[in-house]
């Protein structure tokens, strides 16, 4: 049985696109950290290295999308 990478693969151009995203969406990263629950700095630093963890982007979509 092989691992199905395209999860993966899709969680990554997530995060990549994120920048784009919030900006389609008229939205600032400030606004989408506070509604995440995810501090500024973190929410920066993270969005420059593309490291956020499956539980954050989940709370940044649900803030994206509410």
């Amino acid at each position: 049985m092989r691992v199905n990478t395209k999860i993966a693969e899709e969680f990554f151009e997530l995060q990549k696109e994120l920048p784009t995203i919030l900006k389609a969406y008229g939205l600032s990263g400030n606004f989408v950290a506070k509604k995440s629950g995810i501090p500024q700095s973190s929410f920066s630093r993270k969005m420059k290295r593309k490291e956020f963890s499956a539980i954050e982007m989940l709370r940044i979509c649900e803030a994206i999308n509410n």
